[in-house]
């Protein structure tokens, strides 16, 4: 398992959040996002919201990047659903053994589970760029249907290192985009999946 390490990078500010409650947009789309959910952590200024960060009980931050199909994803537009949120890195081999059961995970929980997946770095260990996430997604039929969205987070908008210092490291938010569980490894991503059965039921398939 390779540690990566985070590079600062010059990011445009996002727009400052000054509301707390959840905005779901239209499926696929973020729209009414823009103004209403974003965290400016890479920025001084402006309003942060004290509940949201990347620690067990925080509100995890918003993002807006781009799918392997060429889409816009936001994260709180999953919200109402639970998510599993996965770091990868096209180079790592425990990553590429988990995300062949991805898209049964996803799909065994009858629609109420999302798996997300952060492409971090590709082959070379380089920042990821679209269209790695397309690969990746290519590569383990991470089709469209599933709620298995893949994005290439190589400029770091949320991969970070306080909560994904290793591939694979692993998230799992609740209902409210509140971070229930976090860790790295095999057994990390195990956990989350038993969390989530905790919420959620018995899924309907092994995904072993």
């Amino acid at each position: 398992m390779r540690t990566f390490i985070l590079a600062s990078v010059a990011i445009a500010s996002l727009a400052a959040c000054e509301r707390t409650e959840l905005i779901t947009p239209e499926a696929g789309t973020c729209d009414g996002l823009e103004e209403a959910n974003r965290w400016p952590w890479f920025s001084d200024e402006g309003p942060v919201v004290t509940s949201t960060g990347f620690e067990v009980g925080d509100t995890a931050p918003d993002f807006q990047l781009v799918d392997q199909f060429g889409e816009p994803v936001c994260l709180w537009q999953f919200s109402g659903k639970v998510v599993i949120v996965d770091a990868s890195a096209l180079w790592c081999g425990p990553c590429k053994d988990i995300a062949k059961h991805a898209a049964c995970v996803a799909d065994s929980y009858g629609g109420e589970l999302v798996y997300l997946t952060f492409i971090g770095q590709d082959e070379a260990s380089a920042p990821a760029e679209y269209p790695d996430n397309e690969t990746w997604a290519s590569q383990f039929g991470l089709s469209e249907g599933s709620l298995t969205p893949v994005v290439a987070d190589g400029t770091q908008v949320f991969l970070r290192q306080e909560w994904a210092p290793n591939f694979p490291s692993f998230m799992l938010l609740d209902r409210d985009m509140k971070i229930l569980a976090k860790g790295e490894g095999r057994s990390a991503e195990a956990e989350m999946r038993a969390k989530a059965t905790e919420i959620l039921g018995e899924p309907s398939e092994s995904c072993e």
